[in-house]
């Protein structure tokens, strides 16, 4: 899985990626991805690369529909865990909303929590993150 950082929504070949890719925003912590699997684009990622102490935000994670229900979703989300790690954030944090009604918000936030993110806030909006920070038995804290 290789993540490509997008500058332009064009570069995006696949039109449900680049449609994307034009309704987000950057500003100076954001950077937008296109991720490949065996040299295909499977997925859009959009990044908030906050200064150091806070956690990294994963803002959106859209897979293309072709290529649903094969765990490209979970790969995608442990790519980015690693960047995480990479660039010395403790956690992954999110905010989920689904923009797809075949997979509504519900499903989409049990799917998140089945990836080892907990609820750590509700204020309006759900907050989801993940620890990646080593704890002192040699794990990960969750």
């Amino acid at each position: 899985m290789e993540l490509v950082e997008l500058t332009n929504p064009e570069q995006a070949s696949n039109v449900e990626l680049r449609e994307r890719a034009k309704h987000i925003g950057a500003n100076g912590y954001t950077k937008n991805f296109l991720v490949f699997e065996e040299g295909r684009e499977v997925a859009f990622v959009s990044l908030d690369f906050w200064p150091k102490g806070y956690p990294l935000i994963l803002h959106d994670l859209l897979v293309s529909t072709d290529v649903r229900r094969n765990l490209v979703g979970t790969r995608v989300l442990n790519a980015v865990e690693v960047i995480t790690k990479q660039n010395n954030y403790p956690a992954v944090s999110l905010q989920p909303k689904s923009f797809n009604s075949s997979l509504p918000n519900k499903r989409l936030i049990s799917w998140y929590k089945r990836c080892g993110y907990t609820q750590v806030s509700n204020n309006g909006r759900i907050t989801l993150s993940k620890s990646l920070v080593p704890n002192l038995e040699g794990g990960v804290s969750t």
